[in-house]
């Protein structure tokens, strides 16, 4: 139970309030952050002030949702300490008296825990740099201290006799923590300076004597990357620790060796640290030789030395910046124009279904029914032939029974009603045609008519096998639009040697405007000027993991994945009984979907341009603000994508993403401004549009991850049985391991040579563990503070 009245009233009018409920994971019980959102429940991040609100909010999401309590989140640089003392496991009665001494010691606003077994002190001050965060002060009782990063649960319970706000407390907080955390005995001198005989000889010399003692050195500095498998950061890594171990750990003329390498590329002076370390720094840093080289009397030595000092373990870096992010949430009232964005909030929360599902569904079923009507010109100064129509494709990730299948059938269900209208308007238009043959009297001429019954109109198709699009596309100009329950089906359907034109036809189809021509024996040839679909379907996490890892080994990977653009990963909401009052949006989405289905190809103020015979579309281009928000973002993706770092399948994403933003911003713009929508499109469309493609964007790189950096993911999960202290029956012991124990272990995501030996690779480079022989050891300063 909250008691609002007993929190201290500085807090109060800060936006760094969330809501938190007892969740199990892993069987253990955990206190999990949720954003305080009154409508529904989205995950918080104690690093995003985004999914954090003001207490107000945080209240009226506790009584709508029933949750366990309220929860403060420490922002950084927001000047305020908080300090968790927990004695679950006390044997003895009472507060323990390391709990009560340094409560006493602090003498700020303390309030009780909620499980009445321990308490929080919260007061006005900084952690000194380099605090760990842990510490037990006696068995069963622990210390946490944060100042960012963490949030407290928060009670009200307030303890008597203590001040009822935050005091300013730096000093005692500072005496506290040195007596708690003492700093650690300094390295050997011999490690910390450089040997004063190195600094004797040029670089000409250091690097012959370089050369001669270690001679694959010499292929690294002439820029030979073939021993690390052509890994540039791998071989930055192996050239940094022999220019260490040569100079004695001067990183300074390291530094300067390093840079007269064929090795060295603009990378090397990026930032890649938050407290502004480039990528060369941190290389050098972690590249430190315990053994460094000394020359005999300044003199060019014949042999490395014999005598290795005792091992100094480094303090190791966090993996916090390795973990994926979890993407951020959709927000559909924001990101659509109405009728869009209600509809989807309210049939997510309807139906208990995610958000990004039905906010994905409504704008492929917005995009099917536009079709090809209407075309935008990204850049017609620089790009003048450059042309998009609004086709999307979008693919629903989520484990069975997320709703996937029923999030499509609601939002396709005015495509559906259109179709109905189409299907019957066939049925009397064939009727007719055949009633007319019936009566033709002989002797009359038979005309084209005669011949051929009348072409089928469709809007909505499921059979959706090449030739029987080749078909429909040929009488319908406009595009057609379709939606899979498990396309990975369809797409493993196409791995077979006899579908290789299916695959072909489909990476074409994507385009929205490409031209095509399919010949068969019996039927003929069709030729077809312009083929337009959209396509959404659903897939599940394991199987698409499997299709993602392979594109990555080059299996497959002719982009076909990268066209799904609207790739979005959704979990079922907690579960919440929704009751609202009939309303109007669902008639009134139906009502703009089939009002854009018969759009008129000429909208005022447009140019035209002719696809075809008989083939004209209107063309609209971005007005000034909307030109310029869409450059400067074409400009910083393309930047990012033609870094050299990135890699090839996050390349390919981001260079398809120019030509998303247009379409979206087109669809966004005409859905809008239905039926009379503006010859350009404006500012707000575009910023939508810029909004909309990041958050695809991030949810495509998190699904992409294990492929895109595999030693990342695989460094975080080895790192967590490190941490965890793992010892199996198979083989792998946390204390001494090889590679081929990890393999034995048949970890997922841990399964593949080249991902482990990448992951521990990763992990030597922030110092969580060190190679003795063919075997791994950890740092043991692992577990002196929090480094999970």
């Amino acid at each position: 139970m909250q008691h609002v009245e007993g929190l201290p009233q500085s807090l109060k009018p800060l936006p760094q309030w969330v809501v938190w409920r007892f969740e199990t994971r892993e069987g253990k019980q955990t206190k999990v952050p949720y954003r305080p959102h009154p409508a529904r429940l989205i995950r918080a991040s104690s690093s995003d002030p985004a999914t954090w609100g003001t207490l107000e909010a945080a209240l009226e999401a506790l009584r709508a949702h029933r949750l366990e309590g309220l929860g403060f989140v420490f922002a950084k640089s927001g000047g305020i300490v908080g300090v968790d003392l927990d004695w679950k496991g006390y044997q003895g009665e009472g507060i323990p008296p390391e709990a009560q001494t340094i409560v006493d010691r602090l003498d700020s606003y303390t309030e009780w825990s909620p499980s009445r077994k321990g308490c929080h002190v919260l007061l006005l001050g900084k952690l000194p740099e380099g605090t760990p965060h842990r510490k037990q002060l006696a068995p069963g009782v622990e210390l946490e201290v944060y100042d960012q990063g963490r949030y407290f649960t928060m009670s009200g319970w307030h303890w008597a006799g203590y001040p009822t706000d935050l005091e300013e407390r730096q000093a005692a907080l500072e005496a506290l923590l040195a007596e708690l955390f003492p700093p650690a005995p300094a390295p050997p001198t011999p490690l910390s300076t450089p040997h004063p005989t190195v600094g004797e000889l040029s670089d000409f010399e250091i690097l012959e004597n370089l050369f001669r003692l270690v001679p694959k050195a010499r292929n690294l500095w002439e820029g030979d990357t073939s021993a690390h498998e052509n890994d540039h950061s791998r071989a930055d890594w192996a050239l940094s620790k022999h220019l260490m171990w040569i100079t004695g750990n001067d990183q300074a003329r390291a530094d300067r060796l390093f840079r007269q390498s064929k090795l060295y590329r603009p990378k090397w002076d990026e930032r890649h640290a938050a407290d502004g370390r480039t990528y060369g720094q941190l290389t050098l840093s972690k590249a430190w030789a315990f053994n460094p080289y000394t020359p005999a009397g300044g003199r060019l030595s014949t042999s490395a030395p014999e005598v290795t000092p005792e091992r100094v373990w480094p303090e190791p870096e966090p993996l916090d910046d390795l973990a994926t992010p979890a993407p951020p949430p959709f927000d559909a009232l924001e990101l659509l124009p109405t009728p869009l964005g209600p509809w989807a909030e309210d049939t997510a929360a309807r139906m208990n279904a995610p958000v990004e599902f039905t906010t994905t569904a409504a704008l492929v079923a917005a995009a099917g029914v536009l079709g090809n009507r209407v075309l935008i010109a990204p850049d017609p100064e620089a790009n003048p032939g450059w042309l998009e129509a609004p086709n999307l494709w979008g693919l629903l990730v989520g484990e069975p029974g997320t709703k996937k299948t029923p999030v499509m059938e609601a939002a396709f269900a005015p495509l559906h009603a259109i179709e109905g209208k189409l299907h019957r308007e066939n049925q009397r238009r064939r009727t007719e045609w055949e009633l007319e043959r019936r009566n033709r009297k002989k002797g009359d001429p038979v005309t084209e008519g005669d011949l051929h019954p009348p072409a089928e109109e469709a809007l909505l198709t499921h059979d959706i096998t090449p030739e029987k699009l080749a078909d429909l596309f040929e009488h319908n100009p406009y595009g057609l639009t379709t939606f899979q329950d498990e396309l990975l089906g369809l797409i493993a359907a196409w791995e077979r040697p006899e579908k290789a034109g299916e695959r072909q036809f489909y990476l074409k189809l994507w385009n929205g405007l490409s031209s095509h021509t399919l010949r068969r024996i019996q039927r003929g040839s069709h030729y077809l000027p312009v083929c337009t679909l959209s396509l959404v379907g659903g897939a599940q996490p394991g199987p698409l993991r499997r299709y993602i890892l392979e594109a990555a080994r080059g299996w497959n990977n002719d982009g076909l994945l990268h066209r799904f653009q609207l790739t979005v990963y959704g979990e079922l909401p907690p579960y919440q009984r929704v009751v609202r009052p009939p309303n109007s949006l669902k008639a009134e989405y139906a009502a703009r979907l089939e009002g854009l289905a018969s759009l008129a190809r000429q909208l005022p103020g447009a140019p035209q341009v002719e696809l075809g015979p008989e083939l004209t579309r209107s063309v609209l281009t971005f007005d000034p603000e909307g030109q310029a928000l869409y450059l400067q973002w074409l400009e910083q993706t393309a930047r990012e994508s033609r870094q050299p770092s990135t890699p090839t399948l996050k390349r390919s994403l981001l260079e398809k993403q120019a030509g998303l933003v247009p379409k979206l911003a087109l669809l966004l713009h005409l859905v809008e401004g239905y039926p009379q929508p503006q010859s350009r499109v404006g500012g707000l469309a575009v910023a939508r549009a810029i909004a909309l493609a990041n958050l695809y964007k991030a949810h495509t790189l998190n699904l992409w991850q294990e492929a895109i950096r595999p030693e990342v993911q695989g460094a975080v999960l080895l790192g967590r049985r490190i941490l965890e202290r793992v010892q199996t029956k198979a083989a792998f012991n946390y204390r001494r391991f090889s590679e081929r124990d990890i393999l034995r272990a048949n970890w997922k995501g841990l399964t593949e040579p080249e991902t482990v030996r990448r992951a521990l690779g990763e992990l030597e480079a922030r110092g969580w563990i060190a190679r003795e022989g063919s075997a791994w050891v950890p740092n043991p300063r692992l577990w002196e503070g929090n480094h999970a």
